[in-house]
């Protein structure tokens, strides 16, 4: 969407993206479960929900993904203090809230800036000029072998 909020200069965030994901239960470390991501709009605002299948009925949400992931992980180290390993493995993913989201993989980022409107996204369009020439360049260079 072109409206604020909704981008900035590394990615789009269009209202109904929806992703699933298998990553420690927040419930019980010990095991993994599968996470449903998807991106909302409330007020006019984006908002980043979290559900957890061991916890459906208490999704997180958040203004910004790395927010509402940064509550996971956090819950999930505090539940492994005792073992430094799956405390390391939650640590290392703070601040990566896109990934956990799905948005930084290249087939989705490639899909966002195609769709309808991403050119009127101000400050994403240098990002989207820059994407589309590098997908052009590996095109032209595979054509040429």
């Amino acid at each position: 969407s072109s409206k604020p909020g909704f981008h900035d200069r590394d990615c789009v965030y269009p209202v109904g993206f929806k992703t699933t994901r298998k990553h420690l239960s927040m419930v019980d470390p010990s095991s993994k479960c599968l996470y449903e991501s998807e991106i909302l709009e409330v007020d006019g605002k984006p908002v980043f929900r979290v559900t957890c299948e061991h916890d459906n009925d208490n999704p997180i949400e958040d203004s910004n993904p790395n927010g509402a992931w940064s509550v996971i992980l956090e819950r999930i180290s505090s539940l492994t203090r005792r073992s430094s390993r799956a405390s390391a493995a939650g640590s290392a993913q703070e601040g990566k809230g896109l990934e956990m989201f799905g948005l930084t993989n290249d087939k989705v980022k490639k899909l966002l800036f195609d769709l309808p409107g991403v050119n009127a996204c101000k400050q994403l369009r240098q990002n989207i000029s820059a994407s589309r020439g590098m997908a052009k360049a590996e095109k032209e260079g595979r054509a040429e072998r």
